[in-house]
């Protein structure tokens, strides 16, 4: 077996489909109980064996391996839940959780499936559309996810609450190979000089946080405790490695990306009564060296003071900054859904909507137009969004008896599913003179590439706050 690689035990049909996509990525053993797990943990497919054991999923997790289920059933992402205190969609080709190294959480991974949306424009025919689902790369993103011994995310020092406060800290990193292939027309063979039959293609991983707060500490009569969640979004978007950027041919580069509505779900009812979004960042900014992602809320917790325990003002703080010449970020957050856009304003604005011409030189040359050298590597990002969630959500606790303790305890049930999603849409186009020809002549042709996914992830927030801690 190779070494260089992690090596996992198998539960299901070792000669069948997913084990063949698998190997190459990881060496895998069959699962044998009485031996217990391989060297970096156990996978499972969902689809074909169905296991959902509490016994073996919490020793796989306990020992510091990994826990990962290739097209999770219902009843597995259930009892994931149930130990994780987080649980996933079970729509997805992969779900995987590793304890952290501080054993105060799990590192979960998330291989959902998106959406393709492939668009051809040239200057002679009409625009052409396809949209597909193709299968996950879930190999890559499993390896990852059985070697990565790093911790996951950093707080910032601004969301660390006093000690003894209720509080928590949930994770998902959505991670996926996108594959963009050549450029071709009508399904056909290469068609630029320059790419010609290279393939390339691009590793998302995009972290979605939860920093989650039980604020109980007013001191007056008419005071109802609330919950205060403060999520983030963190990644970059990447391109892989370009096959062409020169003045005839120029692609794959990023024209743009997207966070999806980020929306909560409580009681199947979306962004009910009793949730407020009080904060978020960023805001509408571009060509900024130094585009501010801000956020300050001012909450009562109960907490360490300096005379022992009591009542304290916390302020939940982040103040970082994006890089982002020839670059911008539109702000489109509607009521208590934020949402943004991040895209491209040097050589191709697609907010703008160009027409094909646009895209060239008036020039003899009539060359392809420079692109910003950012669209050609790594985009980071940072969003920030800030709900509480309120009465009538739940039925807030008395007031504790004893003045050492914090007040309004126990802490309410309130199952809450957060929603959110990635898009990118990436570019490739040519000139005449980067046209290979083998379709009826040389053309300007211009390829659009589209991925998008949604995902949904359930928490309790009262099981996250008795953690009593949001550092990962």
């Amino acid at each position: 077996m190779n070494s260089q690689i992690p090596t996992l035990s198998f539960v299901g049909d070792i000669n069948g489909m997913l084990a063949g996509q698998l190997k190459g990525s990881v060496n895998l053993n069959p699962f044998d109980a009485s031996a217990g797990v391989s060297q970096h943990g156990l996978v499972i497919d969902g689809s074909a064996e169905p296991l959902a054991d509490q016994g073996t999923f919490t020793n796989v997790l306990d020992s510091g391996a990994l826990l990962a289920i290739c097209n999770p059933t219902t009843e597995q992402t259930a009892l994931l839940g149930r130990i994780t205190g987080q649980t996933p969609s079970s729509n997805v080709a992969m779900v995987s959780f590793k304890k952290t190294s501080s054993l105060r959480g799990y590192k979960c991974v998330v291989v959902p499936y998106a959406t393709v949306t492939a668009r051809t424009t040239s200057d002679s025919d009409a625009p052409q559309v396809t949209k597909s689902t193709p299968p996950p790369n879930v190999g890559r993103a499993l390896a990852k996810a059985a070697l990565d011994a790093a911790q996951v995310g950093v707080a910032p020092a601004g969301l660390v609450p006093p000690q003894l406060v209720y509080c928590g800290y949930r994770n998902t990193q959505i991670a996926g190979t996108w594959d963009l292939g050549y450029p071709n027309f009508n399904g056909g063979i290469w068609d630029d000089n320059t790419a010609k039959d290279t393939d390339q293609s691009l590793d998302y991983s995009i972290l979605v946080e939860w920093f989650v707060y039980w604020v109980n500490g007013g001191t007056n009569s008419s005071f109802s405790p609330y919950y205060m969640v403060i999520q983030r979004q963190t990644g970059p978007f990447t391109i892989g490695n370009p096959t062409a950027n020169n003045t005839n041919s120029r692609g794959w580069f990023t024209i743009d990306w997207k966070l999806a509505a980020n929306s909560v779900q409580i009681n199947n009812v979306t962004n009910p009564s009793g949730m407020e979004l009080v904060g978020y960042a960023p805001k509408s900014a571009s060509n900024n060296t130094q585009l501010p992602v801000q956020l300050q809320v001012s909450v009562p917790v109960w907490g360490q003071t300096q005379s022992g325990t009591g009542p304290t003002q916390f302020v939940a703080t982040v103040e970082d900054s994006l890089d982002y010449p020839n670059w911008g970020i539109l702000d489109q957050t509607s009521g208590a859904s934020t949402q943004w856009e991040g895209y491209q304003t040097e050589g191709w604005n697609p907010l703008q909507n160009p027409t094909w011409q646009q895209l060239y030189t008036n020039d003899s040359s009539g060359g392809v137009v420079t692109m910003s050298d950012q669209s050609f590597g790594s985009i980071d990002f940072e969003a920030l969004t800030c709900w509480t969630f309120n009465s009538p959500l739940f039925t807030p606790p008395s007031q504790g008896q004893n003045p050492d303790d914090p007040w309004y305890l126990p802490t309410p049930s309130l199952p809450v599913t957060f929603w959110y999603g990635i898009g990118q849409d990436v570019a490739f186009l040519h000139n005449w003179a980067g046209c290979s020809g083998h379709y009826s002549g040389e053309h300007h042709h211009i390829w659009i590439a589209s991925m998008a996914l949604v995902y949904g992830t359930a928490l309790d927030l009262s099981t996250v706050v008795q953690d009593q801690t949001v550092t990962p």
